[in-house]
């Protein structure tokens, strides 16, 4: 790449082509500014194209699946006599690799000249670590039946120079880049990063056994062609690749076309661009660190697990220019994004709306029931990606119990998923929703009531369900029609995020009713209950049977369940209904209004402020509201929509006048509204509930 001065500024001919360099940033005519944005190895990238080479090295191995350490060896490794290093797959080398090139295109330099191989002594160097973590380990940590002979070949005259362990093979590769530790322990370490970005870097093996993974860089035959690299790289940077809480920044500079008189000189400011606010590295300081051609400076510090957002420009100043000897500047801007919708993906897990596994009481996990069940199974199942993208994908079948592996099992259509996930591990040839039988007398209070059991069509039905576990948000009923043939025909009739007739009851039951029975409503209705931010839901320990009836109740006015329909599910309806603390033949509320009774006013709830806290590709919130006087608790809704639309009412009990609501989406803005409200008793002695008008903010 040539370049002349024009005017005091410096600009590039790359290709015959002159690329300005926004000289306007020049602080004199004398300075030469060097602009990362025209480089032309960030000139025209797009997320796009970071994204998909993100997702290409990620997946760059077949068979390396993620989770299952098994896959990553030919030959497996041992930590036991008969101890053995194993050998890893060339798929795994070859991931690794891949991920260290990603990085090296990510930063602008060149790519190593060859694929990480085999290397007996890196594995058993690797082995032996997996007793003592260090690079330097004496015999003290020797396992006493390993061969001293086999100890010494991996621990002594070690070859390898970058260290890791409790990451996957691919992983190992992002931890060494966000090396850098914290202040207390020495910020400005960055020695394995460049030990796999260094511009003159050719060549790093690999190898991993245990929980340890090692690398060696064998070859310096590259060169570096910018003035300049950094970390995080300059134009768009994958959000998920930084780690703010410990990963110092850094620069590494070519020597021939930049240098610096002093140390002491050199200053580096870093600008958030959407605020404006900035600060200075200076080695004066002590936020700043100069070597020969590296700069390593502290980073921007966010809240404990919160990732960056938006621009930040980096600009270094106190530099020379070698061709010029005039005065030169660094100049970049980071911008950070959410890589996910632009990575390709794997499925990783199956659920069905949500849930991954149900937890059935032990008494009520009949192969009667269970078989019922899966009848309600949905008709599409969500699938999870390995980088955390959901879609869903309708089955091809109906579910199948398997005892044997308790779960539902059916296949799912491939060819249904979005273009950019991929089927790779098969998993929905034979996708499975789990449950799990359980024996905790909690959940044997897990009960369903529906009252009345015979109503007449037209009547009002109310359908109830007992939550044992107390932080549960979020409920369902399923209806189960027999057909006459042993089959059924199944499907969810109640969410407690969409149903319009549903509340939560003082004693904190979810309510559900329904105005005007009709024949359609008969058959047998089951429930489960789930914390939202889970993917566990609990089943009630009853299949309750409800008949609708044409003409008048029995003469003795008792309720009726058919003989030989199996009403009660699979036994334990005792323990269920003695935990529920009321009549399961009486609701816990009345349907209908008295207009005699005076409605008591429900102040309206002030003070609402929300604190948005980030987890990797998740956000929550956390709300928090001034108590209102006289309220017997408040409602929570939390939507992406103004109207509200769809969005689930959560309760929330008087004492806490808080909520946390997690696994939202992070780039998304949410509308939130609570409202107070508190209950009255009407002259006949009916309990009803007044609400008070909704507060709204926008976060």
């Amino acid at each position: 790449m040539k370049r002349r001065i024009i005017s005091g500024i410096i600009v590039f001919l790359a290709a015959g082509v002159i690329l300005p360099w926004g000289g306007a940033r020049a602080e004199t005519a004398d300075t030469v500014v060097y602009d990362a944005a025209e480089f032309e190895a960030y000139h025209n990238r797009t997320r796009e194209e970071v994204g998909r080479r993100y997702g290409e090295a990620m997946y760059a191995g077949d068979s390396y699946i993620n989770g299952d350490s098994s896959s990553y060896y030919e030959t497996a490794y041992s930590l036991e006599d008969p101890y053995a290093a194993g050998k890893l797959t060339e798929d795994t080398h070859k991931t690794m690799t891949a991920m260290t090139e990603f990085y090296r295109w990510l930063v602008g330099v060149k790519p190593l000249q060859t694929v990480s191989v085999h290397s007996d002594k890196l594995q058993a160097e690797a082995l032996v670590r997996n007793f003592a973590f260090d690079h330097s380990i004496p015999d003290s940590y020797k396992p006493e039946d390993m061969t001293q002979e086999f100890w010494d070949y991996g621990a002594k005259d070690y070859i390898h120079t970058i260290l890791a362990r409790y990451s996957t093979p691919r992983n190992a590769i992002i931890s060494w880049m966000n090396e850098g530790y914290n202040h207390s322990l020495g910020w400005d370490t960055v020695g394995h990063r460049y030990a796999l970005i260094d511009a003159a870097v050719s060549d790093v093996q690999f190898g991993y056994a245990g929980s340890i993974a090692i690398g060696q860089e064998k070859a310096y035959e590259n060169t570096m062609e910018v003035p300049f690299s950094a970390f995080p790289a300059p134009g768009y940077m994958p959000s998920d690749l930084v780690r703010s809480s410990s990963s110092a920044w850094s620069i590494q500079i070519d020597g021939e076309q930049i240098t610096f008189a002093d140390r002491s000189s050199v200053v580096v400011k870093v600008t958030d661009t959407d605020t404006g606010e900035s600060y200075e590295c200076t080695t004066a300081n002590g936020k700043l660190q100069v070597y020969s051609s590296l700069f390593v400076f502290v980073q921007p510090v966010l809240e404990s697990g919160k990732r960056y957002e938006g621009n930040w420009q980096v600009d270094v100043t106190g530099l020379t220019d070698v061709e010029s000897g005039k005065e030169a500047a660094i100049t970049y801007t980071v911008e950070f994004f959410d890589p996910t919708e632009y990575t390709p993906s794997y499925v990783k897990t199956v659920t069905a709306d949500g849930i991954e596994k149900f937890i059935i009481y032990t008494s009520a996990a009949t192969t009667e029931n269970l078989k019922k069940m899966a009848y309600a199974l949905p008709d599409e199942v969500t699938v999870i990606a390995e980088n955390g993208r959901t879609a869903r994908v309708p089955v091809m079948g109906t579910w199948i119990l398997d005892e044997e592996r308790q779960c539902w099992v059916n296949q799912a259509d491939d060819t249904k998923l979005p273009s950019d996930i991929t089927d790779r591990e098969n998993v929905l040839t034979k996708c499975a929703v789990y449950y799990e039988v359980s024996e905790s007398i909690y959940d044997s209070y897990n009960s369903i009531n529906i009252y009345p059991r015979t109503p007449k069509a037209g009547d009002a039905v109310e359908i109830s369900v007992f939550l044992s576990l107390t932080n549960a948000d979020a409920s369902a009923i399923f209806q189960l029609v027999p057909q006459g043939d042993g089959t059924y025909i199944g499907k969810k009739r109640f969410d407690s995020h969409t149903s319009t007739e549903f509340q939560v009851t003082d004693k904190g039951n979810h309510l559900y009713k329904i105005p005007s029975i009709q024949k359609s409503d008969a058959g047998e209705y089951f429930s489960i209950f789930y914390d939202s931010s889970e993917t566990r839901a609990y089943v009630s320990t009853q299949i309750r049977m409800m008949t609708v009836q044409d003409g008048k109740q029995p003469e003795d006015g008792l309720q009726q369940t058919p003989a030989g329909t199996g009403g009660e599910g699979g036994g334990g309806a005792g323990a269920g209904d003695s935990g529920s603390g009321s009549d399961p033949q009486k609701p816990d509320t009345e349907a209908g209004q008295d207009k005699k009774t005076t409605i008591p006013k429900v102040s309206k709830v002030s003070g609402l402020k929300g604190k948005v806290k980030i987890k990797g590709k998740r956000k929550s919130l956390d709300l928090t509201w001034k108590k209102v006087s006289g309220a017997g608790g408040y409602q929570v809704q939390i939507s992406t929509k103004k109207s509200f639309k769809g969005a689930k009412k959560t309760a929330v009990k008087k004492s806490k006048r808080r909520y946390k609501k997690s696994n939202l989406i992070r780039k998304k803005k949410y509308y939130v509204r609570v409202r107070a409200w508190r209950n009255y008793k009407t002259e006949q002695g009916k309990t009803k509930r007044a609400y008070g008008k909704w507060k709204m903010i926008r976060i």
